[in-house]
């Protein structure tokens, strides 16, 4: 065994994966190095219960395994407390598989493929810098205990306190030497008893020291608690604030009472024994030399000390401490002000605890975590504790008990409480509206089958089409994309042999008018109406054209025939009658100068009545098929008179909104109804009267106008409306997009949500075009560059990471786009912030290139805590050299671990 801190280069692995011959090669390759060694394993559960007795330095696994996944098995690992690295290696690429990889606390993600040697040597450089960086931080703590530990067992007193005498540390030597209790001293005011005589002296050094001087040593008497006079040799450093004025002390000193009365006795015989007074005098400026050795060293003890709890309170961590022994514990000041409690507030210890653990967690944190400390495992809770204001407050509770060499079980088990209550409330939150999400869903699919029946049972023909342009975006064909069985019952057209074909391919004579006319519907969202012969079917059919989306166009057909027929009967009868009339005029003169001829007269006025009457029966047939139409149509039709009263409700309309002719006799009836909140109903009836004035004005309907509209039941409904003209009456048509608004605003929500998503995730991700645009940032990569997303979108990446205006060498995303592989490495930004970034080529549905997502996730504190290592080593080994007292450390089987000279 070494050194503390020396290097151990032996690595143990523990590698997961179903393909035995993988695993093989995978090992011999590993292995080669005699650096690492390594054990296989088929599946994440013979893993789990490998580990259960075995320890590895890292674990490398599959990603997709039967029975329990790679990530599955990670989160299984992090839930029973193992920290060891965790490196994925898979044939997996996708960017949601790498996120939660990453989030569940894997170390690295590594994607299989192209050059195996490569691959590998990537894998072993993750594995050695996972491993390194595990015992750099285990290095650390074992470092800061041992300089703990030396400060509690020297003889000199050592203290550290507050211009007012308040002392804030002192350990177990200065303690005894004045009868106090260790954890009594701290926090109070206590000024030694000095002697009368060398107070003034005492002032003179305290009142010495200076910024460019802080330090001092001398020689002073106190008054024991017997009487008896001490003497005490003491090196006092001061520490100043920004202003030049002390802001603290630190006293290192040892009593030399027994030294001081030997002296005195050696004055005493000084003439008899001069040599011997030399020779001590000697002895004692060696001893004075070493004292003040020993307090740059406790100084330096004491900085590391000052830099620990700095880098607790800095962490926003509660630290706790539990002798098992004694049942004594100790509360950081940060574990109580979390709970809004001020510091030692109440007594520390595990009863304290207990009673402000939320009875829900109780019986399920509680055991497990003295099983835990039974097992001396470490182990991770998340738990409410009571506010001192009543409030519950998520706490995520770590912790680990140790051995006592003396005992053999645990003596001592130590911890810390992270504030996670931000977080934990928006996992709630957001599994929250996941459910919510998913029940918005569940009603969209309804909607869709109920639309999808409407489609298949309605009687007018419904046909959707998507518009197909040349180069210069003329539309020259279209393709159909479905069509209802009522299109092929009036067309003849079967959907199974048109779907998916074009109208060139189908009917190979249709006019390129039809095709224009269409491609206006489709690009630019006219919407048009207008009659067609068929003369395949031998029928008219009423088309109206308008575009559910871009580039597409549907079609309604409504078979016409019978009102045709009727209005070109009635056109004939009209002509046949003014006939009649002309002939009347003519008969009537022909009676005045002929009456002879009264009875053929007579005989063509009795066949014009026949006529007549022919034609007030094809009237009545044409009012049969509009009331037909208007029965049968998809939308609710209301049709006003000339005085703008109602005159008639169509079926869907009273289904719509329940309103019937008896409850809406005039329009202002309407408007009362269905607006009952007066601003509303007052800008409906504003935007209706000016979209009538336009339409009379062009001769045209009315533009579409869209309201909420509320029903005879109560209820609130999303219309469009829209009106024309028919000579003197008004025909309103009413269309229900309640379904479709609802659908617009879940999207809209879940866009938001995704967002949030985003914006909370601990690692930075950047979407980054071909050109190097940044087109999408979430917070945390803005933050990276200290901006807002939107200050970063559309300029380029290595402007705003780096301030250049090329493209960086050895670009991450550059690499990842030419290669088409997952590409990563680190990159030190300005500032000094190091960040490990990982870019992954996007594509698009064709297989073209798009972009790239980075990931980059902040190391620079992993680096500090690995220099702040190197440091305290170092600290520690000056220390270790240069204290006078033989210190050493040695395993609990007896073998020597070092020794100081």
């Amino acid at each position: 065994m070494g050194l503390p801190g020396s290097p151990d280069t032996s690595i143990s692995l523990l590698y997961v994966d179903d393909e035995p011959a993988l695993l093989e090669i995978a090992r011999l390759y590993l292995e080669k190095s005699d650096q690492f060694s390594v054990t296989t394993c088929e599946s994440a559960t013979d893993a789990l219960n490998l580990l259960s007795t075995t320890s590895f330095d890292a674990i490398i696994s599959d990603y997709q395994m039967p029975e329990m996944d790679g990530i599955r098995f990670l989160t299984r690992l992090r839930e029973n407390g193992v920290d060891i690295p965790f490196i994925i290696f898979t044939g997996k690429g996708r960017e949601e598989v790498v996120i939660q990889a990453l989030n569940e606390g894997a170390d690295f993600y590594l994607q299989k493929g192209g050059d195996p040697k490569a691959q590998f040597a990537e894998l072993v450089n993750k594995v050695r810098y996972a491993v390194s960086k595990r015992r750099s931080e285990e290095a650390l703590r074992e470092s800061e205990e041992r300089y703990r530990t030396v400060v509690e067992v020297q003889d000199e007193f050592i203290c550290r306190f507050l211009p007012d005498g308040t002392h804030i540390f002192a350990n177990d030597a200065y303690c005894r030497y004045f009868g106090f209790d260790c954890n009594g001293i701290v926090g109070r005011k206590f000024l030694p008893p000095i002697h009368p005589e060398d107070r003034e002296k005492v002032s003179r050094l305290y009142g010495s020291l200076t910024p460019d001087q802080p330090s001092g040593s001398m020689k002073q008497r106190i008054l024991g608690q017997d009487g008896r006079v001490l003497w005490q040799r003491l090196h006092t450093t001061a520490f100043f604030d920004n202003h030049g004025h002390p802001c603290e002390y630190q006293t290192v000193g040892h009593d030399i009472t027994d030294l001081m009365e030997r002296d005195a006795e050696l004055r005493r015989v000084n003439d008899e024994f001069s040599a011997a007074n030399e020779q001590l005098t000697a002895a004692e400026e060696e001893l004075r030399h070493q004292v003040e050795e020993l307090a740059a060293a406790r100084q330096e003890i004491e900085a590391n000390s000052e830099q620990l709890h700095l880098a607790m309170d800095a962490g926003e961590h509660g630290f706790w401490d539990w002798d098992l022994t004694t049942n004594n514990a100790y509360f950081s000041p940060r574990y109580y002000t979390m709970l809004g409690y001020e510091p030692d507030e109440f007594p520390a210890g595990f009863d304290s605890w207990l009673s402000l653990l939320h009875p829900e967690d109780a019986g399920t944190v509680v055991p497990h975590i003295e099983a835990s400390v039974r097992e001396m495992q470490p182990f991770e809770e998340e738990f409410r504790m009571r506010c001192k204001d009543g409030s519950w407050r998520w706490i995520s509770g770590r912790g680990k008990a140790y051995r006592s060499a003396s005992r053999g079980g645990p003596s001592r088990a130590l911890g810390v409480h992270v504030d996670i209550d931000d977080r934990k409330r928006a996992e709630l939150e957001l599994r929250k509206k996941n459910e919510e999400l998913a029940a918005t869903n569940s009603r969209l699919a309804e909607s869709r089958q109920e639309i999808q029946r409407l489609f298949s049972t309605m009687l007018d023909g419904f046909a959707h089409h998507e518009i197909i342009c040349d180069e210069n975006g003329r539309p020259v064909d279209y393709r159909f994309l479905a069509v209802n069985p009522a299109f092929e019952r009036m067309t003849g057209l079967k959907s199974g042999d048109i779907i998916g074909k074009t109208v060139r391919e189908v009917l190979p004579q249709t006019e390129a008018y039809w095709i224009e006319t269409f491609g206006r519907v489709a690009l630019f969202g006219e919407e048009i109406t207008f009659e067609q012969y068929a003369s395949e079917q031998d029928s008219y059919f009423l088309v109206n054209a308008f575009s559910p989306a871009k580039n597409q166009f549907a079609c309604s057909f409504m078979d016409i025939t019978d009102r045709v027929a009727a209005l070109e009967a009635e056109k004939d009868a009209r002509q046949a009658l003014s006939v009649a009339n002309e002939q009347l005029a003519a008969a009537e003169e022909e009676l005045r100068s002929q009456y002879e001829e009264l009875s053929v007269a007579e005989e063509e006025l009795r066949s014009q009545l026949d006529e007549m009457t022919a034609l007030q029966k094809a009237l009545q047939r044409s009012e049969a098929g509009f009331r037909t139409l208007a029965e049968t149509a998809p939308v609710g039709i209301a049709l006003l008179g000339a005085d703008g009263r109602p005159v008639y409700f169509s079926p869907k309309f009273v289904e719509l909104f329940g309103y019937t002719h008896n409850d809406l006799v005039t329009v202002d009836d309407w408007f009362t109804s269905a607006y009952p909140e007066a601003s509303l109903r007052e800008l409906a009836r504003k935007d209706w009267n000016d979209a009538l004035d336009q339409a009379k004005c062009n001769g045209s309907e009315t533009r579409t106008l869209e309201y909420p509209v509320r029903c005879k039941d109560g209820g609130i409904r999303q219309i469009e409306f829209r009106a024309a003209r028919a000579g003197e009456q008004t025909v309103v048509l009413f269309a229900d997009v309640t379904e479709r608004k609802a659908a617009e605003d879940a999207l809209l929500a879940s866009r938001r949500e995704l967002n949030l998503i985003l914006d909370t995730m601990p690692v930075g991700v950047t979407y980054i075009d071909p050109d190097y645009r940044i087109r999408y940032s979430n917070h945390q990569s803005a933050l990276s560059s200290d901006k807002q997303p939107h200050e970063v979108t559309g300029l380029h990446c290595y402007l705003v990471r780096h301030g250049r205006s090329t493209r960086c060498d050895d670009c991450i995303i550059e690499k990842a786009m030419e290669t088409g592989q997952v590409e990563e490495g680190f990159r030190l930004l300005p500032g000094g912030k190091v960040f490990h970034l990982k870019g992954c080529p996007v594509y698009d549905a064709g297989g073209n290139l798009t972009g790239a997502i980075e990931f980059g996730m902040d190391v620079t504190e992993q680096q500090r805590i690995e220099d702040t290592l190197r440091e305290s080593e170092e600290k520690y080994r000056t220390l270790f050299a240069i204290m006078e007292p033989g210190v050493f450390y040695q395993q609990a089987d007896g073998s020597l671990v070092d020794a100081n000279p």
